[in-house]
């Protein structure tokens, strides 16, 4: 998340995210130490190329250079696109909802109250009154089936998370499974330190 996060803040359009093994921490500072490292360590790398994205955790470094050069470049020129894996999609996801459950403190009615405010929507929208109602009703839609799937996607990657079945899904359910969720997610955090 911090990555896209200076992405979208430095407007540089492609880049790697490198993560070293921990073992990496105990190299010396020596030149031949560092290119030793670097040489035999297998880092996760994270690749945003414009269109092409992927994951790799199965190569040195200086073996992925070699894979952007003979891979991704000829995608880029082709204008092949590349998606990173579910499973980190997922990840990061999960990651930006719980940083955003976390940022947000009000009540449900405090928050029920500002979606359901025609005024408000009215004036954001410059809607007419008719206008109102149908796009009130759209939005909640929307958002109801975004937290729908985001929650499918995420039982679907961490089964052991939840306490039981999501179906039927109500909002009662949906605010359960989350709550529940980044419940552990702060349980875990705070087991690690």
């Amino acid at each position: 998340m911090q990555y896209l996060r200076h992405k979208e803040e430095s407007r540089i359009p492609c880049g790697l995210m490198l993560f070293r093994p921990e073992a990496v921490r105990s190299t010396g500072a020596t030149e031949r130490e560092v290119h030793e490292a670097v040489r035999q360590h297998v880092p996760t790398v994270l690749i945003d190329a414009g269109p092409v994205k992927g994951e790799m955790r199965d190569r040195p470094f200086l073996a992925v250079i070699d894979f952007l050069i003979t891979e991704v470049l000829p995608r880029l020129a082709t204008r092949q696109h590349c998606n990173f894996p579910l499973a980190r999609v997922i990840s990061l996801l999960q990651q930006r909802a719980t940083e955003m459950i976390q940022e947000i403190a009000p009540e449900e009615t405090s928050i029920l109250s500002i979606i359901t405010n025609r005024d408000l929507l009215s004036t954001l929208g410059r809607l007419k009154p008719n206008q109102v109602e149908d796009v009130a009703r759209f939005l909640a839609s929307y958002i109801l089936m975004s937290q729908t799937l985001f929650l499918r996607l995420l039982f679907s990657a961490r089964p052991g998370h939840f306490l039981g079945p999501l179906s039927p899904v109500t909002h009662h359910r949906l605010r359960g499974a989350f709550g529940a969720r980044c419940r552990h997610e702060i349980q875990c955090e705070v087991s690690q330190l």
